[in-house]
């Protein structure tokens, strides 16, 4: 019923009056804030102002990393690793295929597609023609190299 009475609203009248009435809205875990450590900088509060997780935004800080070492600890525990089933070998298989199929997209006369293997493990951007697409063998023209 919810649904129903905001979607009958003016576009926008519905996020326009919880906007208003609650002010900016936050999406925030509770494990985050309650699992963090004693000893955060003196400077998190100055710079966040009031977000408890702002200490999680600086990535490769020795606290957000030691925080994240304890989540990914705690998961193993709770679910087990994958690594050592059946499904993960599985599906460590079909990414690791050099059977894959390329999808293209379409731009002006050229088909072009992202390609990742273990000789472009972070990509290249190329492209070919949709005669040469159609054939066994593309011939691709690299037009990025991301490695």
């Amino acid at each position: 019923a919810r649904w129903r009475a905001w979607s009958r609203q003016p576009a926008g009248a519905g996020l326009a009056a919880l906007g208003a009435a609650r002010g900016p809205l936050r999406c925030q875990s509770t494990a985050a804030t309650e699992a963090r450590p004693d000893s955060a900088p003196a400077s998190s509060a100055s710079v966040g102002g009031d977000d408890p997780l702002i200490w999680l935004e600086e990535v490769l800080g020795e606290e957000a990393l030691s925080w994240v070492r304890g989540q990914n600890t705690r998961a193993v525990e709770e679910l087990g690793n994958p690594e050592g089933t059946e499904a993960y070998k599985r599906i460590l298989a079909i990414l690791d295929s050099k059977e894959k199929i390329p999808y293209v997209g379409r731009i002006g006369d050229w088909y072009y597609n992202f390609w990742q293997d273990e000789t472009h493990q972070k990509g290249i951007w190329r492209r070919t023609t949709l005669d040469s697409f159609c054939t066994a063998e593309p011939a691709w023209e690299t037009v990025l190299d991301v490695d």
